[in-house]
């Protein structure tokens, strides 16, 4: 770490530098950080050495709050240097050690903001070969920063930042530049005065001015790390994923606005995307449920206006909604319900908890002994989590679902007016969230990110019912597949409100046609059987798990015609028998069906 020394040497007005002799060379200067040993930190060093002082000089450095920088912590000198403090090399007279001062007022000022401002580039050269691949020019201090905490580091980048800090970097990175050039120059006046800048045109061009931008951005840096580390204390007051802890089921609101946005997400991924419309210049979908409907638009926070431009963009936005939009909705609701919320309603949740309901594993690893250990999950799943919830929270419900008699007078004729109440809000409400960044093996200056965390509740056209109206929602039904389960999973959905919401516990029966047609599932018209089969497999492997008891056709099967005979099947009816919370696993299975050529069907 001696190496380290070598850092920023200024222009320091004491009584014995009168004037400056040499202002010496600005450089970039690069180091490794072992918690990021895949990266390379660099810093811009100017660089000054003062040799052979008298004592009464070095008394005077001294008297000027200036103190040897080998007492202080190098994290702290460090922090100091990229925030631009004047750091001074010496030598007395006759001895051949130099030492290195550092000025007081500014270390003291690194450690209240503890923040090192830096520009990483990936380990791709080496030695003079890197040192000699970038110049002042293209070296972007401020551009990232090292935030130093309890023994630990925590990087940052300007992207994270506002307005103020992109302002503040330019500017940075401007004088940092023009500075160089100054200051290199072998025609720079005699006297130079670095607290006026007297040689220089721009009187913001100057080495305290440019100083004082640094120690804003350093600012900036450190109020960003406090909210984060705010947040992240949050998360620590996080119960274990708890929604599913007995039999795995948990409760879930049972409101026709829920019951809409995942028709909605599940109508939009289908191929026949009816549901959704254009109403009023803005895309729509309605579900209807006797005189009630809800609905479901799809509003995004930056409310673009609506120029055909952004309303292709919105269709682009709902094309991509798809069912694990609705298990992660799900997920939400039952998490809310289970766990303890702060005084305002609202609770935290992680793309970790969300990928433990839906009964995702982390990636595994097998120690040398052969154990085997739990790592992260996959960036991919974390990925999909956070776009799925940016669907939800840009999700926006109005539910007809009141009707409210007026009053009369009581020598008014005639019937008492009504109205009909609608409730509208966003599906969820997320006041903060946390977002993870991850370093690219370039100088791409966008790096990847995505939300992680985040502190919510329902919106008010959910939770004005959570007191009246829950559903069971077993875990199972999250855990089929999007993809190749997608018929499990919707049915899976559908029985969770028909069959176990609102009270139910009663057999139901429904039509056919209403099922597919809410669900959105798909129907081969040319291979008509096949529609039939997968339906029946579906139905199986419900009983099979669990979520539904067992059923049947309410209807005769074997009077089904022996040609076309695919609508008059979707006009028939099904009985569906609800699992009891005390009931063993099922013996009795759904009974093999006859298909009308006599064969029975192939799992």
């Amino acid at each position: 770490m001696e190496t380290l020394m070598g850092l920023y040497a200024a222009v320091v007005m004491i009584s014995f530098l009168k004037p400056f002799p040499s202002i010496g060379q600005i450089e970039p200067y690069a180091f490794r950080h072992p918690s990021y040993p895949e990266w390379i930190f660099w810093l811009t060093m100017p660089t000054a050495t003062f040799k052979e002082l008298s004592e009464h000089q070095v008394a005077e450095l001294a008297t000027a709050n200036w103190q040897k920088a080998d007492a202080f912590p190098i994290e702290m000198r460090l922090c100091a240097a990229s925030q631009l403090s004047p750091t001074l090399l010496t030598r007395q007279a006759e001895a051949t050690i130099e030492e290195t001062w550092i000025n007081m007022d500014d270390l003291q000022y690194a450690e209240q903001y503890p923040v090192l401002l830096a520009f990483l580039t990936p380990p791709r050269l080496n030695g003079e070969e890197m040192l000699h691949s970038l110049s002042l020019r293209n070296l972007a201090i401020g551009r990232d920063a090292l935030v130093f905490h309890e023994e630990t580091s925590s990087h940052y980048i300007l992207e994270q930042l506002g307005s103020d800090a992109r302002r503040l970097y330019m500017a940075l990175h401007h004088n940092i530049y023009m500075l160089s050039r100054l200051e290199n120059s072998e025609h720079l006046p005699e006297a130079v005065s670095s607290q006026t800048g007297t040689y220089l045109k721009d009187a913001d061009l100057n080495w305290p001015h440019t100083q004082q931008i640094a120690k804003q951005l350093a600012q900036l840096y450190w109020d960003l790390h406090q909210q984060q580390k705010q947040a992240a204390s949050s998360l620590h007051s996080i119960p274990k994923p708890a929604a599913f802890q007995q039999q795995s089921v948990a409760l879930i609101p049972s409101s026709l606005a829920l019951q809409g946005a995942l028709a909605a997400y599940s109508n939009a991924q289908s191929s026949k995307g009816s549901g959704w419309r254009q109403d009023a210049r803005k895309p729509m979908y309605l579900h209807q449920r006797a005189k009630d409907y809800a609905q479901v638009e799809w509003k995004p926070a930056e409310n673009p206006s609506f120029s055909p431009a952004n309303l292709e963009m919105l269709w682009k936005q709902i094309r991509a909604f798809n069912d694990h939009d609705g298990d992660v909705l799900l997920c939400l609701l039952a998490h809310w319900i289970a766990v303890a919320k702060d005084p305002d309603g609202y609770t935290w949740i992680t793309a970790d908890h969300l990928l433990t309901y839906r009964g995702i594993q982390p990636r595994t690893y097998i120690a040398s002994d052969g154990t085997k250990h739990l790592q992260s999950y996959r960036q991919e799943n974390l990925e999909e989590i956070s776009i799925s919830i940016e669907h939800i929270r840009n999700t926006h419900v109005t539910v007809r679902q009141w009707t409210q008699v007026e009053q009369q007078e009581p020598k008014r004729r005639g019937r008492p007016r009504k109205h009909i109440i609608q409730l509208e809000s966003y599906l969820l409400t997320i006041t903060d969230f946390l977002q993870q960044h991850t370093l690219l093996a370039s100088q791409d200056p966008s790096p990847n990110h995505f939300a992680i965390a985040w502190r919510y509740r329902p919106g008010t056209c959910i939770e004005a019912l959570l007191d009246k109206q829950l559903a069971s929602l077993f875990q199972q039904a999250l855990a089929y597949d999007p993809y190749r389960e997608q018929w499990e999973k919707r049915l899976a959905r559908y029985f969770t409100f028909h069959l176990y919401g609102q009270g139910n516990t009663d057999t139901i029966t429904r039509k056919l046609s209403d099922i597919i047609d809410e669900l959105s599932l798909p129907i081969n018209t040319s291979e008509q059987d096949k529609t039939r089969k997968r339906f029946e497999k579906a139905m199986k492997r419900l009983c099979e798990d669990h979520l539904i008891a067992r059923w049947d056709y309410v209807e005769d099967t074997a009077n089904l015609p022996s040609q076309r005979w695919l609508a008059v099947w979707l006009s028939y009816h099904i009985q569906v028998v609800p699992v009891s919370p005390t009931l063993s696993p099922p013996d009795k299975r759904p009974r093999s069906v006859a298909m009308p050529d006599g064969k029975e069907e192939d799992d």
